[in-house]
């Protein structure tokens, strides 16, 4: 794949990597950035993640790419002012977020109603990230034989389709599709409640006093690592996918429930089997991640 130009619309720490991956690969012969503060705009320069960065929306003009690398509900307005400046003939806009059946839908709609045939939206979620936030942490070998999910709509122009694929496979990603509505019951399961999970497993761990984590070995730290992430960000996503997450989150609280009653109970044998179950289960788990690679 060869671009023009690339645009990339607020460069956090995702489409900022976005940025360093297609430099590094040739991707694009330009990468423009649009930033809301000016100053995140001077950083991008000063970074080397584009070419030409700034607060003002026409930094993408005449891009024949464009990555919404925005939080999840702040896309359908990037979206709508996107759709007011002149983009390159048959622009493929994609994007990052992590919740995709709301966005998916609000951003078709307002294609629709702009009805522009120059431009052409592919929903898609990299899966890839870190708990540090920002553009300074960016990193071109971010997607790196991670998973890219795309999901395509009734709305989706099979062409561009096939342009969004070679366009994430091009940066690194492995790939692969489904509807949005499966892909948010997905991802609240294996990426969501993780993240739950591991920032509820936080205070009880410490018991109000942080300084004991001086005698924690990497258990807490690896089975913690994803609580550090951005918090307004993830409450967003969250909320944004809170129908898909409340019926796992219930299955947590229940195992969590059995498990308690069973060392109250000293009930060894069970202890030993809830133990072996989530083993062999995570073992199994790491079998088709390595196969997936």
């Amino acid at each position: 794949m060869r671009l023009n130009r690339l645009a990339i619309l607020a460069p956090g720490l995702l489409g900022a990597s976005v940025a360093l991956a297609a430099k590094r690969r040739g991707i694009a012969g330009q990468i423009a950035v649009w930033a809301r503060n000016p100053d995140r705009a001077q950083q991008a320069l000063c970074l080397e993640i584009a070419d030409v960065a700034s607060a003002d929306f026409s930094v993408i003009d005449g891009a024949d790419a464009v990555v919404l690398a925005s939080p999840v509900g702040a896309m359908p307005d990037l979206a709508a002012r996107m759709l007011e400046r002149p983009l390159a003939p048959g622009c493929l806009v994609t994007d990052v977020g992590s919740v995709k059946g709301a966005v998916v839908a609000r951003i078709d709609a307002l294609f629709a109603a702009a009805n522009r045939s120059d431009a052409r939206f592919v929903g898609a979620h990299p899966m890839a990230g870190s708990e540090k936030k920002g553009m300074e942490h960016a990193n071109a070998d971010l997607f790196e034989k991670s998973a890219c999910i795309l999901t395509p709509s009734a709305a989706t122009d099979p062409q561009a389709l096939a342009e969004a694929e070679a366009f994430w496979s091009a940066l690194g990603c492995r790939m692969m599709q489904m509807p949005a509505e499966i892909h948010d019951g997905v991802v609240g399961r294996i990426s969501h409640l993780p993240h739950l999970a591991a920032a509820a497993l936080v205070a009880p761990s410490l018991g109000g006093d942080p300084s004991l984590a001086r005698y924690a070995g990497g258990g807490f730290f690896d089975s913690t690592r994803v609580a550090g992430g951005p918090a307004e960000m993830w409450a967003e996503i969250l909320l944004e996918n809170r129908a898909e997450i409340a019926g796992p989150l219930q299955e947590l609280v229940r195992e969590l429930s059995e498990l308690l009653e069973f060392l109250e109970k000293g009930d060894e044998k069970r202890i030993a089997a809830f133990l072996e179950k989530a083993r062999s289960l995570r073992e199994d788990a790491a079998g088709f991640r390595a196969a997936a690679r």
